[in-house]
């Protein structure tokens, strides 16, 4: 396949195109791309040449070829030690928040990123980008948060993506990149900067002159089969930051969604619980049968998913983990349902859910373990 690249989706229109590596994978997989609301909080995201300079940064504007193909890539130089483009942040709650960065290599052996608080003089979170050979490593120079794996592009395009934690909102704070911070005389390559109000980076948002919010995601087809002994199996890539969500995030779902009894069926992940549950409503009675994964996901791993609803209206869940052990949990039966509240099978997006990749999914009828799934659903 082509070299990866960045690539804007018409409204309406599935990101089935949006290629991804798992874990212990040596190549980037075809996924579709279903994630929640975000806004990216950074303004002229690819106009560096327009954020405030910093102790003499310059900036070549449009310089090369960006990761979208587009010659809009700015090339920043440091002229003394210490050189840095910023810009102010607003973000919403204090807490840890999710960076974001296209960078390519330059004549600097170092660069930094940083979200520096202005207002109390704390390094939220300083990362060392080390360029060997045009491939970034990242490590903490100051501060604290998550370093996330690096994303490979075409044309030596890397986005560099971590969190900042201990954020403080009404405070100043500001978003720097220095493209030489050890020599002062090194130059790098940028693009499509991003702030986020979340723990993981999502996909990237362009903005110009204001911030930019991309709407949730939400894919559903009709579903009139009754309520009966069943199996579903969803199979993907963690992109996003698995159990961290406020309220339980649904993965695949039938029914409405909603806090009331109505009949429904649906795979979640539970909110701090690090668990998947298999939730069946009768109507009267909410049962969920809970699995624990282990080990816990991380960004990239690959993730099945499998719900069952037994003859006997006893929901049971499963989830394995870059394709180890299955984990099993399950509850108490409730009662039959004649009907769901809403003929409709719901992929993410129709209530909360989070960032997820998904390769495969498959709706069946009776009791199947996770290896008849694998082969129902065509997974190799």
């Amino acid at each position: 396949m082509d070299e990866l690249i960045v690539a804007t989706a018409a409204t309406g229109v599935a990101r089935t195109s949006h290629y991804v590596t798992p874990t212990g994978a040596s190549a980037p997989i075809q996924t579709l791309l279903l994630e929640p609301q975000r806004t990216n909080l950074c303004i002229r995201s690819e106009e560096f040449d327009t954020w405030t300079n910093i102790s003499t940064c310059n900036v070549t504007a449009n310089a090369v070829v960006a990761p979208d193909v587009t010659t809009t890539a700015d090339l920043l130089s440091s002229t003394v030690t210490g050189s840095s483009r910023g810009q102010t942040v607003t973000f919403t709650g204090d807490g840890e928040k999710a960076i974001a960065l296209y960078l390519k290599a330059g004549t600097s052996a170092l660069t930094q990123v940083r979200l520096l608080d202005t207002t109390a003089s704390v390094f939220r979170h300083t990362v060392a980008v080390t360029w060997v050979a045009g491939v970034p490593s990242l490590s903490t120079v100051a501060g604290a948060g998550t370093l996330y794996p690096v994303e490979a592009l075409a044309n030596g395009w890397y986005r560099i993506l971590f969190s900042a934690t201990g954020v403080v909102a009404a405070n100043v704070n500001q978003l720097r990149v220095q493209p030489d911070p050890a020599t002062g005389t090194g130059t790098v390559y940028a693009w499509g900067a991003q702030a986020e109000n979340a723990i993981v980076p999502s996909s990237y948002i362009k903005t110009q002159a204001t911030t930019v919010t991309r709407n949730a995601d939400s894919l559903y087809f009709p579903f009139t089969a009754p309520p009966q002994a069943m199996t579903v199996y969803v199979r993907g890539v963690n992109v996003g930051a698995y159990q961290s969500q406020t309220n339980a995030a649904r993965v695949l779902h039938i029914g409405d969604i909603n806090t009331g009894t109505d009949p429904r069926f649906s795979l979640v992940r539970n909110a701090g619980a690090s668990q998947v549950q298999t939730l069946y409503d009768d109507g009267v009675t909410l049962r969920s049968g809970n699995a624990t994964p282990s080990p816990t996901p991380v960004l990239r791993d690959l993730i099945e998913h499998r719900g069952v609803l037994s003859s006997s209206w006893v929901p049971s869940s499963g989830i394995s983990v870059n394709g180890g052990v299955e984990q099993t949990g399950t509850t108490t039966a409730s009662g039959p349902a004649t009907a769901w509240a809403n003929p409709r099978l719901y992929i993410a997006g129709y209530a909360d859910h989070d960032q997820f990749a998904y390769t495969h999914i498959a709706v069946v009828p009776g009791v199947q373990s996770m290896a008849e799934m694998r082969a129902i659903a065509g997974v190799s």
